[in-house]
């Protein structure tokens, strides 16, 4: 895993959002070192305004050391709630509308995770899988994942 600090967080933002095909799409980027050696990644989602729930799982791999899901959905906007669980080898996160809204068009920030730095030093690679977005209605929407490193 390698680290980018805030300025190449801003522009893998910026290359995901440019690349955007599909109606909803998870952007994970892998962020600096915390002070305890920890890596930050931040969850953002981005869509076409039809986002009502989510889930998706962060594969780390196994990792000596615990995973910090503290601000998983913490950035969640109001209107939605969401839960994050730590499993043997990554995180599952999800999320839903209170009432039939949907997220906003355009990237929304979701939260973050900190994972040991283990993961680093191993160079391990971060991977998202079992995607599921739904509308309003319940109905799965087209989806992608990028994983900014």
């Amino acid at each position: 895993m390698k680290f980018i600090g805030k300025t190449g967080l801003l522009a893998a933002l910026i290359f995901g959002l440019s690349g955007i095909a599909s109606a909803a799409e998870v952007l994970v980027t892998e962020g600096s070192a915390e002070k305890s050696g920890a890596s930050r990644v931040a969850l953002d989602i981005v869509t076409d305004g039809n986002v009502s729930g989510f889930n998706f799982f962060v594969r780390t791999g196994e990792v000596k050391g615990s995973i910090n899901v503290g601000s998983c959905v913490s950035d969640l906007p109001k209107g939605f709630s969401g839960s994050c669980q730590v499993a043997k080898d990554g995180v599952y996160v999800f999320a839903m509308a209170d009432g039939k809204t949907a997220l906003p068009s355009g990237v929304t920030a979701v939260g973050s995770i900190s994972v040991p730095s283990a993961i680093a030093k191993a160079q391990r690679t971060i991977t998202i899988e079992q995607l599921e977005f739904a509308d309003v209605d319940g109905k799965s929407i087209p989806v992608t994942a990028q994983v900014a490193q």
